[in-house]
C-alpha cells in the first residue's frame, strides 16, 4: 500500500497468520464508530471489542473502507506481493509475467503496489516507444464551417451569433479515454514507488514528458476506466 496517514487503520485480512490486528480505542474512533459497527454487520471487516480495546481485521474485504470522518479502513491481503499477482494469472485474471517484458522490474520482496506500479511502468513505456494511439472523440464547437452534428436547440438559442453554428465533431485527438486514464495513472506512479530505482526515475520522467500534452480531465472517470478494462 501507499505510504499511511497517522489516522489510518492498517490491518490484514483474516488468515494473514502472525500479521498483527489493528487494536486502539474505541473512544478514539469517534464519530466513525457506527459505521465501523455497520462494515462489521455486513461481514466486511471483523470486529473484536473488549471494554475501551478494539481490534480490526479484514474479512471479506481487501483494500480501502472509507469511513465518514474520511478515516481509512486499509486491509491489506493475506496473500503477499508476487505470490498474488501469479495466483490471479493462474485464475485468468491477470497476464502471467513471462507476457510481459523479460525485465519485468518486479522482485519477490515487493509489496503489492510496487509489483503492480513496476508492472505498469515498464508496459507503458513499451506501449509508448511504439505507438501512443490516436482515436476520435467528440467535441462540441461553435465555427462557421459545419463539419458535424448540427446543435438544434443550441442554435436556436443563439442565432444573433451566426455565422458561428454550434455542433458537434469528431476529431482524432490523442486525448482518448484510455489515454487520459493511462496518463493519469502514470502521475501516481510517484507515489506508489517512493524508494523507486534511478533507472525506474528516469523511466518516469522521460514518460511524463512524453504524455505531458495529454489531458487528465474526464467528464466521467468512472466510465473511462471500466471502458479501460
Amino acid at each position: 500500500m501507499p505510504p499511511l496517514r497517522p489516522d489510518e487503520i492498517a490491518c490484514y485480512e483474516i488468515g494473514s497468520g502472525d500479521a498483527p490486528a489493528w487494536s486502539g480505542s474505541r473512544r478514539a474512533l469517534g464519530d466513525d464508530w457506527p459505521a465501523i459497527e455497520r462494515h462489521a454487520a455486513r461481514g466486511v471487516i471483523q470486529l473484536d471489542v473488549g471494554g475501551d480495546v478494539v481490534s480490526i481485521r479484514g474479512a471479506t474485504h481487501v483494500g480501502l473502507v472509507v469511513l465518514p470522518s474520511g478515516r481509512r479502513i486499509v486491509i491489506r491481503s493475506k496473500i503477499p506481493s508476487l505470490k498474488l499477482i501469479e495466483w490471479l494469472g493462474y485464475l485468468g485474471e491477470f497476464p502471467r509475467l513471462t507476457a510481459w517484458l523479460s525485465d519485468a522490474g518486479v522482485g519477490i520482496g515487493d509489496d503489492w503496489h510496487q509489483c503492480l506500479a513496476r508492472l505498469f511502468l515498464r508496459a507503458l513505456e513499451h506501449v509508448t516507444q511504439r505507438h501512443v494511439r490516436k482515436d476520435y472523440v467528440s467535441s462540441a464547437a461553435a465555427r462557421p464551417e459545419i463539419r458535424g452534428r448540427i446543435l438544434t436547440t443550441a442554435l436556436g438559442q443563439r442565432l444573433h451569433r451566426l455565422p458561428c453554428v454550434p455542433q458537434v465533431q469528431r476529431q482524432r485527438t490523442l486525448d482518448t479515454p484510455f489515454n487520459i486514464v493511462l496518463a493519469v495513472t502514470l502521475d501516481r506512479l510517484p507515489t506508489l514507488l517512493s524508494d523507486a530505482s534511478e533507472a525506474d526515475r528516469r523511466r518516469m520522467a522521460w514518460l511524463r514528458e512524453q504524455w505531458a500534452s495529454i489531458s487528465r480531465h474526464s467528464e466521467d472517470p468512472v466510465a473511462a476506466i471500466t471502458a479501460a478494462q
